[in-house]
């Protein structure tokens, strides 16, 4: 939804600017449950005993180990995320600049383009955060156009969600390896286990990444407009 607001935000239509107080109660809501859930599901894959993971263990939870999100949390996500729908519908037939949407894609291909060349050795979760983020809203917008974006776009599409998700898992494991109790032997283990699992995420997202963003923004730019059927002095 953030994705496709943004997409339309130059469009001038009322309804993507009145979901974005909905959206970001809907983000904040959902956040608190999503981490929960995916350092149970990593304390799973990495702390397996005798073969069984965690949940397993009679009287043993990793959710519990991480403390239940409150069932109010997820209630108020609902009911946020229904807020958004509802706030950001596009009527059909409603005017849509092609040249400004085309522009927008290429601004937001150019901006993940520039992350997935630079630097990555030494990037906090903040960076890598964002830019998971640049990723999968790319991501996201390419799939709402999938009419208007050719084959190797699509592929570059699939590689960008892959990359997303490698991302957002390296986050994770740096945040459980933050979390673990370091006193004990089995503790360091583990933080050194979830580190090298969270380098290997880096290393496949910014090599998925880059095959997906070979292409330069102009290029893309200019692929939506023929799809579109537009050209620089005609607006659709």
């Amino acid at each position: 939804m953030q994705a496709l607001s943004s997409l339309a935000a130059r469009s001038e239509l009322p309804a993507t600017r009145w979901g974005g107080p909905a959206l970001r109660m809907a983000k904040a809501s959902l956040a608190d449950t999503r981490q929960r859930d995916a350092l149970a599901r990593l304390l799973e894959e990495l702390c397996p005993l005798k073969g069984n993971p965690l949940t397993a263990i009679e009287g043993a939870s990793s959710v519990c180990a991480l403390g239940a999100a409150p069932f109010g949390s997820l209630g108020d996500a609902v009911l946020a995320v229904e807020r958004v729908a509802q706030a950001t519908r596009i009527p059909s037939g409603a005017p849509l600049d092609w040249h400004t949407m085309a522009g927008a894609i290429g601004q937001r291909w150019k901006a993940s383009r520039k992350a997935s060349r630079s630097h990555w050795l030494g990037r906090g979760d903040e960076w890598l955060h964002g830019t998971r983020k640049r990723f999968q809203r790319l991501a996201d917008q390419l799939t709402a156009l999938r009419e208007f974006v050719d084959g190797p776009m699509r592929r570059s599409c699939k590689r960008l969600v892959e990359a997303a998700e490698q991302l957002g898992r390296a986050r994770d494991l740096g945040l459980l390896a933050e979390a673990v109790d370091r006193s004990t032997p089995e503790g360091k283990a583990l933080a050194r286990r979830a580190l090298s699992l969270r380098s290997q995420a880096i290393r496949r997202a910014r090599s998925l990444s880059r095959s997906a963003l070979a292409r330069s923004d102009d290029a893309v730019v200019r692929v939506v407009q023929c799809r579109a059927g537009i050209t620089k002095s005609r607006v659709r």
